[in-house]
């Protein structure tokens, strides 16, 4: 199974049982017990929550539109009961390292996953 999930809840689905894309994969994706995501992430550059997958992107840094996109993506998957997590992209463990690209240590995402998983806690 590939999932793929964006911030406007729009899925695409490749499974046994063929290709889905919008309303068809979320329905295929719900006859699953559980899902696991792969991998998921994106970068603190405008833009980049249109396409979280372009690493070629260059732009003027932005956190919060980094935050918004996890935001948007765990508000998505939650609702989801066969949602069992995701792997995050790239978290290095410098400091400096915060306004890099993927990374989201330090900054507003990083509160935001935190939040997320931590609640109830």
């Amino acid at each position: 199974m590939i999932y793929a999930a964006n911030p406007r809840h729009q899925f695409r689905a490749l499974c046994p049982r063929g290709a889905f894309a919008g309303p068809e994969a979320a329905g295929e994706l719900c006859r699953m017990q559980e899902l696991t995501g792969a991998d998921a992430g994106c970068m603190q550059i405008a833009g980049s929550a249109a396409v979280p997958n372009n690493w070629g992107l260059q732009g003027a840094p932005d956190p919060e539109e980094q935050a918004r996109w996890y935001n948007a993506l765990l508000t998505a998957c939650q609702a989801r009961p066969w949602f069992g997590g995701t792997a995050f992209w790239d978290w290095p463990l410098p400091a400096h390292a915060a306004a890099d690209r993927y990374a989201f240590i330090q900054g507003p995402a990083l509160d935001r996953i935190r939040a997320f998983y931590c609640a109830g806690k």
